[in-house]
């Protein structure tokens, strides 16, 4: 048991990070002056550095769906739906209401998935914001590709290798996102 359960500098000392593995929290809990407030904050809420951290990498896990989830026979939406309900547990209210969708729609997505009998592939280092899907004026695949495109850096050869579309697919989503987005002429 720790002396003083909201030494978050010391916590911080204790457990390493690589490089690599660095988040935006980590970076942020590295600067001096933010440790000291977040200690304050720990001190007030009642909970240890520890268990900040764990609630952190759950509610990171959950906000997030890996690109490989798009890699199979499924449509985008039913490859989102069947990931968010049988690798995460979403109740099919949760995901409707993530995705900005009605219920019987994530139902009958879910049900259709789930008849296609595909097993989906969660390993992937690149990883899309779940928010970014409940966009409702573009679709699943169109904010995919864009994400990638202008976040990750992916060119449209590694986002067809990804996501097994073709190259030809993928240009077509980005440049109709980027028409409807009113950032290229028609």
């Amino acid at each position: 048991m720790l002396v003083n359960p909201y030494k978050l500098s010391k916590y911080l000392t204790s457990h390493p990070v690589s490089d690599s593995k660095k988040t935006a929290f980590n970076l942020y809990l590295n600067k001096k002056n933010d440790v000291r407030t977040i200690e304050s904050l720990l001190k007030k809420i009642n909970i240890s550095p520890e268990e900040l951290v764990q609630l952190i990498k759950e509610k990171d896990r959950s906000l997030f769906i890996p690109l490989s989830v798009f890699n199979n026979n499924l449509a985008p939406l039913e490859a989102v739906v069947l990931f968010l309900k049988d690798s995460l547990g979403f109740t099919l209210h949760k995901i409707a209401s993530h995705l900005d969708r009605d219920d019987r729609t994530i139902w009958l997505t879910h049900s259709n998935a789930v008849k296609k009998g595909t097993k989906l592939t969660v390993s992937s280092k690149h990883l899309i914001p779940l928010e970014l899907l409940s966009d409702r004026r573009f679709s699943i695949l169109e904010s995919v590709v864009a994400y990638c495109k202008e976040k990750e850096n992916l060119s449209t050869k590694q986002i067809s290798r990804l996501t097994s579309k073709s190259p030809k697919t993928i240009w077509t989503v980005y440049d109709r996102m980027q028409q409807k987005r009113g950032l290229k002429d028609e």
